[in-house]
């Protein structure tokens, strides 16, 4: 394994698999509750992340990832969650700030739309990529922050990483969780057809964050 990371605290090491091992832990994985989220998430919105992960060269997992960790617990009213604005003005499923909508050539009003709201997600996460070879964990702290390294404002978190709370861990738990259920071993195009219908039936969904940020 070469484990990394670029912050200089816990490392990570990007697996053949899409998986994502943690020094130390092996591959963390969400627990059936989160998972059962993630699963919501992704009956409401999987064909929108396969086609925009395919479009732009990115895993589908780390799209569902990153946005079950922004919008999953509003994923059991697909419509709220599609049109959720935060309080610092992000806006939809992926949780997009006008701004970064207009940097990236999209109308701040088109962003509530899904497939728009997702193909500009998809969009950041490939140039953020571009800029963090690294992987999901300093890309998640790039989309959630618009940094990598150090320490924000709601304090320090194992990986040095600048992103609110635990942020990384959460993504790389649900991408190692989506990758073994099937959901796509690592880009878009490869994706898996939805599964375990019954899996996301029998758990009960919980709110695991719900903090709102300055994309």
């Amino acid at each position: 394994m070469a484990f990394q990371n670029p912050c200089g605290a816990k490392q990570w090491d990007l697996l053949s698999s899409g998986e994502i091992a943690v020094q130390g832990e092996g591959v963390p994985v969400a627990s059936n509750q989160a998972a059962a989220l993630m699963m919501q998430n992704w009956r409401n919105w999987g064909p929108l992340l396969r086609s925009a992960a395919a479009k732009y060269g990115v895993p589908v997992t780390w799209l569902l990832a990153i946005a079950t960790m922004e919008t999953g617990p509003w994923s059991d009213n697909p419509e709220r969650q599609a049109g959720m604005v935060s309080p610092a003005g992000a806006i939809g499923i992926m949780q997009i700030m006008p701004g970064t909508g207009s940097m990236l050539g999209v109308a701040p009003a088109s962003l509530s739309d899904p497939a728009v709201n997702i193909d500009t997600g998809a969009k950041l996460v490939a140039q953020l990529a571009a800029k963090n070879p690294s992987g999901l964990p300093a890309i998640s702290a790039a989309y959630n922050s618009g940094k990598v390294c150090g320490c924000a404002k709601s304090g320090c978190n194992e990986w040095n990483l600048y992103a609110d709370a635990n942020y990384p861990r959460r993504v790389i738990e649900w991408n190692n969780a989506a990758i073994q259920a099937g959901l796509g071993s690592a880009f878009g195009a490869n994706a898996l057809p939805l599964f375990g219908a019954a899996l996301g039936a029998s758990l009960a969904l919980v709110i695991v964050g719900g903090k709102r940020r300055r994309r």
